[in-house]
């Protein structure tokens, strides 16, 4: 629309989706935009999703912390202003890999540093994988994140 160029066409996302689409992408904050989907875009996501069983998510979320200009309240379970985590939407946990990294939040790049939450159906087959193609993180950039992701959620 002429009011908010980056609203959620739900209509046309219904439509893309089809019997052989396995995955949708969600990245939210959006980068290079900077569009965070209200909680209504992400409700109907959620039902075009149950709509479609075959249907699962990958929700990016690595920019979460760096919403400048909220327009709703966070999702009240330590999420911050403005942000709602799409696998807390109902009947949306066994359907989503979420996906997030300390580099752009915390300006570590170098660090390497990202995690992943979700089923097991999900992360098993990643952590299997992971030691092919990952090199260990260094336990002190593990713990330096771990305090400050407790820091940035207070």
């Amino acid at each position: 629309s002429k009011l908010n160029p980056w609203a959620l066409d739900v209509d046309a996302l219904r439509s893309a989706v089809t019997p052989t689409t396995k995955v949708l992408l969600l990245n939210s904050p959006h980068n290079p935009t900077g569009k965070v989907f209200s909680l209504a875009e992400l409700q109907a996501i959620a039902e075009i999703v149950r709509e479609n069983p075959q249907l699962s998510v990958i929700s990016d979320e690595v920019y979460k912390y760096t919403i400048y200009d909220a327009q709703e309240a966070g999702d009240g379970a330590g999420s911050p202003v403005g942000h709602h985590h799409f696998a807390r939407l109902p009947d949306m946990w066994d359907r989503t890999l979420t996906i997030s990294s300390a580099g752009k939040t915390f300006s570590v790049t170098g660090w390497q540093v990202g995690w992943m939450i979700g089923p097991e159906k999900f992360v098993a087959p990643v952590q299997q994988l992971l030691p092919c193609v990952q090199f260990c993180t260094p336990t002190p950039m593990q713990e330096a994140l771990s305090t400050a992701l407790s820091q940035a959620d207070a």
